[in-house]
């Protein structure tokens, strides 16, 4: 694998394409600050210090779904959460994998990494605006216009991709079959990065195989590539 650094102006194949992007790290930002204070708030409300890494990924998790309003809440912690919102926010197109990376980010920031021992007030200030997306998170989050713009829409796109799972090599014994799979599974979802990234450019068209996600705040970005298959060249 290797992760290649780039400017996403340099690979956004629009300039449509490239607002859509950059407007998806400003709105998930907000979110991700959103979730990080209303955290904070109730670590110092409650005055207390939650013992394991564990406890903050289900209070991140927590504060996600109340700052969307849930008409249902399951939880004690969702209660006393909810009781400190004086705002809501669209949480839409956020997946769970999202929530669940973010969380853990957010464990890790809140521990005091000499001593082990939790903060209890993790600073916003250490919030980047970086988010990894992958193929699910951008097909969800991307405004309608890019898709009407390729000639085609979302719901479209949602069940091109299911079409193709992931292979699972314990279902595949043979190694060149298991390749191939592999290569129809990558070239959907290249299709789909296709209605924002040009394949034509570098490092694109280095030879590489494009494993669908990047590391973007918005004007850099990080694209993981390994080497082709040469089973399937």
């Amino acid at each position: 694998m290797q992760a290649i650094p780039c400017a996403l102006a340099d690979i956004a194949r629009s300039p449509a394409a490239l607002d859509a992007l950059r407007i998806i790290v400003d709105r998930v930002h907000v979110v991700k600050t959103a979730v990080y204070l209303l955290c904070t708030q109730w670590l110092t409300e409650k005055k207390l210090t939650p013992e394991t890494e564990n406890e903050l990924v289900q209070l991140f998790k927590n504060a996600f779904y109340v700052l969307n309003a849930p008409s249902k809440i399951h939880s004690e912690q969702q209660k006393e959460l909810k009781a400190l919102c004086v705002v809501t926010m669209s949480t839409n197109g956020l997946s769970s994998k999202w929530v669940k990376q973010e969380a853990r980010t957010f464990a890790l920031t809140a521990a005091t990494m000499e001593t082990g021992k939790i903060n209890a007030e993790p600073t916003v200030m250490l919030i980047n605006k970086e988010l990894t997306l992958s193929t699910e998170d951008l097909i969800l989050l991307l405004p309608d216009r890019i898709f009407s713009d390729m000639k085609t829409s979302r719901r479209e796109i949602v069940d091109f991709l299911k079409r193709f799972a992931k292979p699972k090599p314990k279902k595949i014994k043979l190694r060149v079959k298991l390749a191939e799979a592999r290569k129809i599974y990558q070239d959907a979802h290249n299709l789909i990065w296709n209605l924002v990234f040009d394949f034509y450019v570098h490092p694109f068209n280095t030879g590489k195989e494009f494993q669908s996600n990047i590391k973007t705040d918005g004007e850099n970005c990080f694209l993981v590539f390994k080497k082709k298959n040469k089973l399937c060249s």
